[in-house]
Protein backbone atom coordinates (compact mmCIF):
# COMPACT_ATOMS: atom_id res chain seq x y z
CA UNK A 1 0.00 0.00 0.00
CA UNK A 2 1.14 3.54 -0.80
CA UNK A 3 0.40 5.93 1.71
CA UNK A 4 0.56 9.53 0.27
CA UNK A 5 1.69 12.75 2.67
CA UNK A 6 -1.25 14.17 0.90
CA UNK A 7 -4.45 12.09 -0.88
CA UNK A 8 -5.84 8.76 -0.51
CA UNK A 9 -3.96 5.58 0.26
CA UNK A 10 -3.99 3.36 -2.78
CA UNK A 11 -2.69 -0.42 -3.29
CA UNK A 12 -0.19 -1.22 -5.39
CA UNK A 13 1.82 -3.95 -6.28
CA UNK A 14 6.02 -4.23 -5.07
CA UNK A 15 8.05 -5.07 -8.21
CA UNK A 16 11.25 -4.47 -6.69
CA UNK A 17 12.98 -3.48 -3.36
CA UNK A 18 16.32 -2.62 -1.53
CA UNK A 19 17.50 -0.91 1.08
CA UNK A 20 17.67 1.92 -0.39
CA UNK A 21 14.17 2.57 -1.95
CA UNK A 22 11.88 0.47 -3.86
CA UNK A 23 9.89 0.24 -7.83
CA UNK A 24 5.89 -0.06 -7.41
CA UNK A 25 3.08 -0.17 -10.24
CA UNK A 26 0.39 2.02 -9.12
CA UNK A 27 -3.48 3.13 -10.07
CA UNK A 28 -2.83 6.23 -10.18
CA UNK A 29 -0.25 8.68 -11.01
CA UNK A 30 2.10 10.35 -8.42
CA UNK A 31 4.47 13.69 -8.52
CA UNK A 32 8.37 13.36 -8.41
CA UNK A 33 8.91 14.49 -5.39
CA UNK A 34 6.29 13.76 -3.46
CA UNK A 35 6.38 12.46 0.16
CA UNK A 36 5.16 8.97 0.66
CA UNK A 37 4.63 5.85 2.64
CA UNK A 38 5.23 2.67 1.55
CA UNK A 39 3.60 -0.19 3.88
CA UNK A 40 5.27 -3.75 2.44
CA UNK A 41 2.68 -6.86 2.65
CA UNK A 42 4.50 -9.35 5.62
CA UNK A 43 4.71 -12.23 2.50
CA UNK A 44 6.19 -9.81 0.18
CA UNK A 45 9.46 -9.61 2.86
CA UNK A 46 9.62 -12.38 5.24
CA UNK A 47 10.35 -11.66 8.32
CA UNK A 48 12.72 -14.99 9.98
CA UNK A 49 12.11 -13.76 13.51
CA UNK A 50 8.15 -14.28 12.82
CA UNK A 51 7.50 -10.05 13.88
CA UNK A 52 5.30 -9.38 11.72
CA UNK A 53 5.16 -7.10 8.57
CA UNK A 54 7.93 -4.62 7.81
CA UNK A 55 7.02 -1.12 9.61
CA UNK A 56 5.72 1.78 7.05
CA UNK A 57 9.05 2.70 4.93
CA UNK A 58 8.81 6.61 4.33
CA UNK A 59 10.13 7.96 1.17
CA UNK A 60 9.97 9.94 -2.02
CA UNK A 61 8.80 9.44 -5.14
CA UNK A 62 12.04 9.86 -7.34
CA UNK A 63 10.51 8.76 -10.81
CA UNK A 64 7.09 7.49 -12.53
CA UNK A 65 6.87 6.19 -15.72
CA UNK A 66 3.58 5.11 -17.01
CA UNK A 67 2.73 1.43 -18.31
CA UNK A 68 0.94 -0.12 -21.02
CA UNK A 69 -1.14 -2.96 -21.11
CA UNK A 70 -0.97 -3.85 -17.71
CA UNK A 71 -4.09 -6.44 -16.71
CA UNK A 72 -4.38 -5.31 -12.58
CA UNK A 73 -5.72 -1.94 -13.49
CA UNK A 74 -2.04 -0.46 -12.48
CA UNK A 75 -1.14 2.48 -14.83
CA UNK A 76 1.89 3.60 -13.65
CA UNK A 77 5.35 2.19 -11.97
CA UNK A 78 7.27 4.73 -9.13
CA UNK A 79 10.53 4.62 -7.81
CA UNK A 80 10.59 5.76 -4.30
CA UNK A 81 13.62 6.13 -2.44
CA UNK A 82 13.49 5.68 1.14
CA UNK A 83 14.53 8.71 4.16
CA UNK A 84 17.35 6.51 6.15
CA UNK A 85 15.60 3.39 8.19
CA UNK A 86 16.63 2.03 11.19
CA UNK A 87 19.38 -0.86 11.04
CA UNK A 88 16.89 -3.65 12.30
CA UNK A 89 14.78 -2.63 9.03
CA UNK A 90 17.50 -2.51 6.58
CA UNK A 91 19.72 -5.28 8.20
CA UNK A 92 15.90 -7.53 7.67
CA UNK A 93 15.79 -5.74 3.33
CA UNK A 94 19.00 -6.73 2.66
CA UNK A 95 18.81 -9.99 4.40
CA UNK A 96 15.68 -10.55 2.12
CA UNK A 97 17.98 -9.62 -0.49
CA UNK A 98 20.67 -11.57 -0.46
CA UNK A 99 19.38 -14.40 0.55
CA UNK A 100 17.90 -15.09 -3.36
CA UNK A 101 14.54 -13.86 -2.77
CA UNK A 102 14.95 -10.39 -4.12
CA UNK A 103 16.90 -8.02 -6.17
CA UNK A 104 20.73 -8.39 -5.78
CA UNK A 105 21.65 -5.12 -7.21
CA UNK A 106 22.30 -3.29 -3.68
CA UNK A 107 23.40 -6.20 -1.32
CA UNK A 108 27.40 -7.36 -1.55
CA UNK A 109 27.77 -10.65 -1.58
CA UNK A 110 27.60 -12.83 1.39
CA UNK A 111 31.84 -13.46 1.77
CA UNK A 112 31.42 -9.23 1.91
CA UNK A 113 28.99 -9.03 4.18
CA UNK A 114 30.90 -11.33 6.46
CA UNK A 115 33.74 -9.30 7.05
CA UNK A 116 31.94 -6.56 9.72
CA UNK A 117 29.67 -6.61 12.34
CA UNK A 118 26.30 -5.59 10.25
CA UNK A 119 27.03 -7.94 7.55
CA UNK A 120 27.38 -10.52 9.96
CA UNK A 121 23.96 -9.53 11.07
CA UNK A 122 22.71 -9.67 7.71
CA UNK A 123 24.32 -12.97 7.78
CA UNK A 124 21.46 -14.17 10.54
CA UNK A 125 18.92 -13.03 8.65
CA UNK A 126 19.53 -14.54 5.56
CA UNK A 127 20.40 -18.13 7.51
CA UNK A 128 16.98 -17.84 9.75
CA UNK A 129 15.80 -17.47 6.08
CA UNK A 130 17.04 -20.41 4.36
CA UNK A 131 16.03 -21.83 7.71
CA UNK A 132 12.38 -21.48 7.36
CA UNK A 133 12.70 -22.52 4.05
CA UNK A 134 14.16 -25.51 5.01
CA UNK A 135 17.48 -24.91 3.18
CA UNK A 136 19.24 -26.18 5.87
CA UNK A 137 22.79 -26.42 4.07
CA UNK A 138 22.21 -22.93 3.26
CA UNK A 139 21.47 -21.86 6.40
CA UNK A 140 24.52 -24.06 8.01
CA UNK A 141 26.85 -22.14 5.29
CA UNK A 142 25.93 -18.84 6.24
CA UNK A 143 25.71 -19.05 9.66
CA UNK A 144 29.60 -20.92 9.43
CA UNK A 145 31.01 -17.98 7.10
CA UNK A 146 30.26 -14.75 9.42
CA UNK A 147 32.16 -17.12 12.74
CA UNK A 148 35.16 -17.01 10.32
CA UNK A 149 35.25 -13.41 11.37
CA UNK A 150 33.64 -13.68 14.67
CA UNK A 151 34.24 -16.88 16.24
CA UNK A 152 32.56 -15.75 19.34
CA UNK A 153 29.45 -14.49 17.91
CA UNK A 154 26.59 -16.11 20.07
CA UNK A 155 24.00 -15.36 17.51
CA UNK A 156 25.83 -17.18 14.25
CA UNK A 157 26.98 -20.02 16.76
CA UNK A 158 23.09 -20.73 17.98
CA UNK A 159 22.10 -20.95 14.29
CA UNK A 160 24.40 -23.84 13.98
CA UNK A 161 23.62 -24.95 16.81
CA UNK A 162 19.87 -24.97 15.44
CA UNK A 163 20.89 -26.51 11.92
CA UNK A 164 22.44 -29.41 13.41
CA UNK A 165 19.56 -29.74 15.93
CA UNK A 166 17.06 -29.52 12.46
CA UNK A 167 19.12 -32.21 10.93
CA UNK A 168 19.26 -34.68 13.58
CA UNK A 169 15.74 -34.59 14.21
CA UNK A 170 15.56 -34.85 10.06
CA UNK A 171 17.82 -38.54 10.63
CA UNK A 172 15.86 -39.50 13.77
CA UNK A 173 18.58 -39.12 15.90
CA UNK A 174 16.71 -37.40 19.28
CA UNK A 175 19.96 -37.46 21.41
CA UNK A 176 22.35 -35.48 19.30
CA UNK A 177 19.03 -33.01 18.64
CA UNK A 178 18.51 -32.34 22.71
CA UNK A 179 22.32 -31.86 23.13
CA UNK A 180 22.33 -29.48 20.21
CA UNK A 181 19.48 -27.19 21.17
CA UNK A 182 20.87 -27.93 24.75
CA UNK A 183 23.94 -25.61 23.01
CA UNK A 184 21.80 -22.94 21.43
CA UNK A 185 19.77 -22.38 24.35
CA UNK A 186 23.14 -21.86 26.59
CA UNK A 187 23.91 -19.17 24.07
CA UNK A 188 20.27 -18.24 23.44
CA UNK A 189 18.40 -18.88 26.26
CA UNK A 190 15.67 -16.87 25.54
CA UNK A 191 14.93 -17.50 21.69
CA UNK A 192 11.45 -18.86 21.15
CA UNK A 193 12.36 -20.85 17.87
CA UNK A 194 15.06 -22.64 20.08
CA UNK A 195 12.47 -22.97 23.23
CA UNK A 196 10.22 -24.12 20.70
CA UNK A 197 12.45 -26.91 18.81
CA UNK A 198 12.95 -27.92 22.01
CA UNK A 199 9.39 -28.68 23.12
CA UNK A 200 9.30 -30.32 19.53
CA UNK A 201 12.18 -32.58 20.66
CA UNK A 202 11.22 -33.18 24.00
CA UNK A 203 7.35 -32.86 23.84
CA UNK A 204 6.43 -34.30 27.21
CA UNK A 205 8.21 -31.18 29.62
CA UNK A 206 6.34 -28.37 30.37
CA UNK A 207 7.30 -25.03 29.16
CA UNK A 208 8.48 -23.02 32.49
CA UNK A 209 8.19 -19.10 32.42
CA UNK A 210 11.60 -18.31 32.01
CA UNK A 211 14.21 -20.27 28.63
CA UNK A 212 16.51 -20.81 31.29
CA UNK A 213 14.03 -22.62 32.88
CA UNK A 214 13.09 -25.36 30.40
CA UNK A 215 16.86 -25.57 29.32
CA UNK A 216 17.37 -26.75 33.01
CA UNK A 217 14.58 -28.93 32.59
CA UNK A 218 14.74 -30.21 29.56
CA UNK A 219 18.71 -30.85 30.02
CA UNK A 220 19.81 -30.64 33.46
CA UNK A 221 22.32 -27.89 34.77
CA UNK A 222 25.17 -27.01 31.99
Amino acid sequence: MVIPEQGESFLADLVDISAGGAGVEVPSVLEVGAKVSLLVDADAVPDPADEGGLPSLPGRVTSVKRLTGSTRGRTHRIGIAFFPLPDPVENRILGFIASGTGSHAATPPPHALATTPRGRVVLAHIAMLHIDADRLIEALEMAELGLRYEPHNRTLRALVYRVHALRAVEAGAQEMARNEIAKALALEPDDRHLLALAARISPGNARPASGRGLLSKLFGKH
